[in-house]
């Protein structure tokens, strides 16, 4: 097997990203929650929801899809809503830790965040605390068609 040049490691990051971003807008656009991808790196976050009226919903779409894909979770992402005036998502790929969830936390316009990874046990505590919905561990196999 060919190995893979770092540009092409990352081209795949990105692409995950991209999939998996598409694939969240998705689901919201179902369950009739206007929102949309940010442009030029918008470090409010990923997905921009319209109306901060819908946080509680949006949280509740990713409580529901984290249990889909964690069954046997013992802790659960029971957030209540973040109270911000400007509500995104933020989409990761890669395993979630340390200093990059203080990070998210202190935004302070994040109110939800869905992993293609795992999420550490203390971020998810942390998130937790800060009142940030999450989903952890959606299959690649789920969104590469997005």
């Amino acid at each position: 097997m060919e190995r893979q040049s770092d540009e092409d490691k990352l081209i795949g990051i990105l692409q995950q990203h991209r999939n998996l971003k598409r694939w969240v807008i998705a689901q919201l656009t179902t369950h009739n929650i206007p929102c949309q991808e940010t442009y030029g790196n918008d470090e409010k976050g990923d997905i921009k929801i319209f109306n901060s009226a819908d946080t509680f919903k949006v949280q509740q779409v990713i409580r529901d899809i984290h249990q889909q894909f964690n069954q046997d979770d013992s802790i659960s992402p029971t957030a209540t809503a973040n109270s911000t005036l400007n509500p995104h998502l933020e989409i990761k790929t890669q395993y979630l830790y340390g200093k990059e969830v203080e990070i998210i936390i202190n935004q302070g316009t994040v109110i939800g965040v869905i992993s293609a990874n795992k999420i550490s046990q203390p971020s998810r505590h942390k998130l937790h605390q800060a009142g940030i919905a999450f989903a952890e561990n959606i299959p690649k196999s789920v969104f590469t068609n997005s």
